[in-house]
């Protein structure tokens, strides 16, 4: 049993912890999560996964190709929900500048020296509301990016 939100909850998987903790996020924030998810599962080449981290986040991760000598998954992109800085916090495997190039110029580096993804984005509620597509070009170009160093 743990304790969320002054809730107690019981979940079997790291994906009912993550939706447990968005079911208190704005409406516009989980249609963001849920188109990114969305898109991604459709991927064979992606794997989407959830971990404890941060009370629940969303991970996207690639599998180095057979003929590599990696064996281990690499996460291109992880996102959560900050529900007391009410932003979404999404950090991927684009620098800064290459997320300013699309259109993301509120892009920074991370502030822990010890985070392998190269920046962070902040969205409010608003623009998560309007920014999805946007979200979903610049992860995709993170996978490809990722893809490429195997």
């Amino acid at each position: 049993m743990y304790a969320f939100n002054r809730k107690k909850i019981m979940f079997t998987t790291n994906r009912e912890n993550f939706d447990v903790v968005l079911e208190d996020s704005p409406k516009a924030v989980r249609v963001f999560f849920l188109s990114i998810i969305q898109h991604f599962e459709q991927d064979p080449t992606t794997i989407v996964h959830y971990t404890l981290t941060n009370r629940g986040d969303l991970r996207l991760a690639v599998s180095p190709p057979t003929k590599s000598s990696k064996t281990r998954i690499r996460n291109f992109a992880t996102l959560y929900w900050q529900s007391r800085n009410r932003v979404l916090l999404a950090r991927m495997d684009l620098t800064p500048g290459e997320l300013a190039v699309l259109d993301f110029e509120s892009s920074t580096a991370p502030t822990s020296a010890a985070e392998p993804l190269l920046s962070e984005i902040r969205l409010s509620e608003q623009e998560c509301g309007t920014v999805s597509r946007k979200a979903i070009a610049a992860l995709a170009q993170a996978k490809r990016k990722m893809v490429g160093t195997f």
